[in-house]
C-alpha cells in the first residue's frame, strides 16, 4: 500500500485524474490509461522538495546506441516498467487528500493520506525513481557512463551489455544474448515489467530491425500528425517537389538574358561600393 490514513495536522495536497492513451508505431491505440496523480503544482521548493531530476538519456546518446547496435549487429530489446514511480520510497513526509467519493472509515472524515511511495505528479517523483533504478542497476554490476547518467554498461566474461534509460522505458542490448536475457529476468524479478520485445518505437521514431542487424528509422507517424494538424495533404511522393516542366528554347534564352542582367547589376553594385 502506497499510503496511510492520518489525522489532518499538516498542509496537504489535492489529487487529480490523468487520462491518456498508448499508441503503437503505426499510431493505433493499444490501450487507455487512467492514473491518480498529486497536485504537484502546489509544492514549494525547499519545503516540499529539494532537487528535481528525471532519468532521461540524451538524444545523441540514443543515436550512439543505435549506431553501435547496427555496427555490431546487436538486437535492441525494449522493456517498460509499470507504475515505475511507485517503486521509490518518499524522502519526506507529504500528505494528500483522498479523491472525491472515496469512502473513509466512519468518524475519519478529516483524515488525509500520508504518502509512503513516490506518487505521479510530485516534483521529486521522477528523481526518486531514477535513484531507485540506479541502485538496482548498480547491484546488477552496471556502471554509469561519465558522459550520460542514463547510459549504463556492464562487462562480464568478455561480453558487454548496454542499457539506455528514458524514465520508465529501458533499451537493452548486448554482445551475448544469454546475458541480455539474464538482465531482463533480473529486472523483471525486481519490478513489474512489460517486455516489448525488439524495439519498434522510440521517442517518436519508428525503428525497424532486420534479421541481418540493419536498423532503419523513420518519423512517418509524426509527419502524418503534422499534416492532419495543419490540414496538409499527406500523400506520399518520390520527390520532395513536383517535377519541373520542360523548358522551350524561348524560356532558355529568357533565362540566359536574366542571368546576364543579374551579373551586370551585381558587378555595377560592387564597383559602386569600391568607389564609395
Amino acid at each position: 500500500m502506497s499510503w496511510l490514513s492520518v489525522l489532518l495536522i499538516w498542509p496537504y495536497f489535492r489529487v487529480a485524474g490523468f487520462f491518456d492513451r498508448k499508441v503503437d508505431s503505426d499510431g493505433n491505440i493499444i490501450r487507455y490509461k487512467a492514473r491518480l496523480v498529486a497536485r504537484g503544482d502546489r509544492q514549494r521548493e525547499f519545503i516540499h522538495y529539494n532537487d528535481t531530476y528525471s532519468p532521461v538519456a540524451r538524444m545523441k546518446s540514443i543515436r550512439v546506441l543505435l549506431a553501435l547496435a547496427a555496427k555490431m549487429k546487436m538486437p535492441i530489446h525494449q522493456m517498460d516498467v509499470k507504475t515505475a514511480f511507485l517503486n521509490a520510497d518518499m524522502d519526506r513526509d507529504l500528505f494528500m487528500k483522498p479523491p472525491p467519493n472515496f469512502q473513509l472509515p466512519p468518524g475519519k472524515d478529516d483524515y488525509v493520506w500520508k504518502l509512503k511511495k513516490s506518487l505521479y505528479g510530485l516534483k521529486q517523483a521522477s528523481r526518486l525513481w531514477g535513484d531507485h533504478l540506479a541502485n538496482t542497476l548498480s547491484s546488477l554490476g552496471f556502471v554509469r557512463s561519465s558522459a550520460d547518467n542514463c547510459i549504463w554498461t556492464r562487462q562480464r566474461n568478455g561480453h558487454y551489455t548496454y542499457i539506455g534509460c528514458y524514465v520508465d522505458d529501458l533499451l537493452i542490448m548486448g554482445t551475448a544474448q544469454d546475458q541480455v536475457d539474464q538482465v531482463k529476468a533480473s529486472l523483471s524479478s525486481t519490478y513489474t515489467m512489460k517486455d516489448l520485445g525488439l524495439m519498434k518505437w522510440c521517442l517518436g521514431m519508428r525503428v525497424t530491425q532486420s534479421p541481418n542487424g540493419d536498423i532503419s528509422l523513420d518519423q512517418s507517424l509524426a509527419i502524418k500528425d503534422l499534416c492532419q494538424t495543419y490540414g496538409i495533404s499527406s500523400n506520399t511522393s518520390h520527390r520532395p517537389y513536383d517535377k519541373l516542366p520542360e523548358l522551350s528554347t524561348v524560356h532558355i534564352s529568357l533565362l540566359m538574358t536574366v542571368r546576364k542582367l543579374n551579373k551586370i547589376v551585381f558587378s555595377c553594385l560592387i564597383n559602386l561600393i569600391e568607389v564609395l
